[in-house]
């Protein structure tokens, strides 16, 4: 049992051996149902009584699609009552650098407690692992001019960002008592937990909370979304649909609605191919991130911290292996009226760049195509900008194909199991180094800042000049150029 700044917690040894400790299912904000959905994190109910932390607390109402994704197939409790987070640590009062996982998911899917989050072994490396839930799409981005107008703040949207800072608030105020440092805080994140990180690397609203990021596989780099303006509008056609009339009362009507009512709206559910053979004319609700003048604004300066970013050489892998995808593989007409769809007036340009000349090319087109224009691309757009901080920047390709995964590619998400040093236990040796390796890297630069240390390779700071990247496979190289040809054309 430990005290934090709400109350007593009781959390579970999970390794007497090494005295690991994990707390699970921590409130770190009140629970945001009934008029408390579609507003700002709030403070919990204090509570007097000690509080049993051994469970995961609900993940974010999503997608039930997401769950049977051959990667994922998991199924957490689902509840608007998600804001909670898990810590693992060691050595209570040692102020041992604290590391602060944002899950992935396109910011609508997703949850802190996934099989391969567990953050016992990185923790046994002598530093205090958080993992956190935050809302997520309809409950986490909807914008709206009542919203807005209910709001101190004068803005609507960004919940869910406005909750990884209340994360990271409450780790400031509370990490100590798991033997944390405040002072020595990472955040790390993969996908749009990647972009997470990015974004908070220039929101106004999280300068101080953290002093290291660590970026896997962005997509976007520093973009903030669209204007408020615009997802107000968003969010005035989705009160019409849902609405049989318009009112100053909508937003009570609105948060009367069950969440799963509200789910069923935004999820699409159209088939793909009559998605792309329908062009614009089809358009699901989707919410995210968006420029509201003060989470997010147009001038984005960076918080000056050591930034360490990288992608997986086939991010691209793990959409060509979707089921909702397959038909794009089927022929070359799907997969160019796929890349013109998606692309618009680029279209053509970009099917110069990744051409498919036969029904064999096409996997590898498409694989490269969309590790390129979603990752590669802004990643290297992110790490040219680092010459505007004085902190260092390090630039990473994780190119591993483990053969006991489904997918045969270096896939986007790959590299999280390795990160958090969490291979089944029957993987390859050379696998299991590997995660060994990569884990001790992301530690050191959890605790410096610079991943270089004893026994680790000398991987040396990113400049424009050398462009110079280090490569996780079976052996670890130095090359430089990351994707730079086909990054130089688009």
């Amino acid at each position: 049992m430990i005290e934090i700044e709400a109350g007593p917690i009781v959390g579970e040894v999970v390794d007497s051996a090494s005295n690991m400790a994990a707390y699970r299912g921590v409130p770190y904000a009140a629970p945001p149902l009934g008029d408390l959905r579609w507003v700002e994190p709030q403070p919990v109910v204090p509570w007097d009584e000690p509080r049993v932390c051994t469970e995961f607390g609900p993940a974010c109402p999503q997608s039930e699609g997401f769950f049977s994704d051959v990667l994922i197939q998991e199924r957490p409790r689902t509840s608007e009552d998600c804001l909670y987070l898990n810590v693992w640590c060691r050595e209570q009062g040692s102020q041992c650098p604290v590391m602060v996982w944002i899950h992935g998911g396109g910011f609508e899917n997703g949850w802190g407690h996934q099989r391969n989050f567990d953050g016992a072994a990185l923790a046994s490396k002598g530093v205090v692992v958080v993992t956190i839930n935050y809302r997520l799409g309809i409950f986490g981005f909807f914008a709206h001019p009542l919203l807005s107008s209910e709001s101190k703040s004068g803005v609507s949207g960004n919940y869910g960002l406005l909750d990884q800072i209340a994360a990271l608030t409450w780790v400031r105020n509370n990490i100590s008592a798991f033997g944390g440092d405040p002072d020595c805080v990472t955040i790390f994140g993969e996908s749009a937990g990647a972009m997470s990180v990015n974004l908070l690397r220039v929101s106004p609203l999280a300068q101080g909370l953290f002093h290291r990021a660590i970026s896997q596989s962005a997509p976007g780099g520093t973009d903030v979304g669209p204007p408020l303006k615009m997802l107000e509008t968003v969010g005035e056609r989705f009160a019409e649909k849902m609405l049989t009339e318009s009112g100053d009362d909508d937003m009570a009507k609105l948060r009367a609605f069950d969440a799963p009512s509200l789910l069923d709206e935004t999820v699409n559910e159209i088939p793909m191919e009559e998605v792309v053979s329908a062009g614009a004319q089809v358009s699901a609700f989707s919410f995210g991130p968006v420029m509201d003048e003060w989470v997010l604004t147009e001038r984005r300066e960076s918080h000056d911290v050591p930034v360490m970013l990288g992608i997986n050489a086939e991010e691209g892998g793990y959409w060509a292996a979707m089921e909702g995808l397959s038909f794009v593989l089927e022929s070359v007409e799907n997969y160019e009226a796929f890349v013109r769809w998606r692309a618009g007036d680029s279209g053509d340009s970009l099917l110069e760049i990744y051409p498919a000349e036969s029904n064999e090319d096409i996997r590898a087109a498409f694989t490269d195509y969309f590790t390129d224009t979603t990752f590669a691309k802004s990643t290297r757009d992110v790490a040219a900008a680092l010459h505007n901080i004085n902190s260092n920047g390090y630039l990473y390709c994780f190119s591993r194909r483990n053969p006991k995964v489904p997918i045969d590619a270096a896939y986007h998400s790959i590299e999280i199991a390795y990160v958090f040093n969490n291979l089944p236990e029957d993987d390859d040796a050379e696998d299991q180094r590997l995660a060994e390796l990569i884990s001790s890297l992301w530690v050191q630069f959890a605790k410096t800042g610079d991943p270089n240390g004893p026994s680790l390779p000398a991987w040396p700071a990113y400049d424009t000049a050398s462009d110079e990247y280090i490569d996780f496979d079976t052996t670890i190289s130095f090359r430089s150029g990351l994707r730079k040809p086909t990054c130089d054309l688009l």
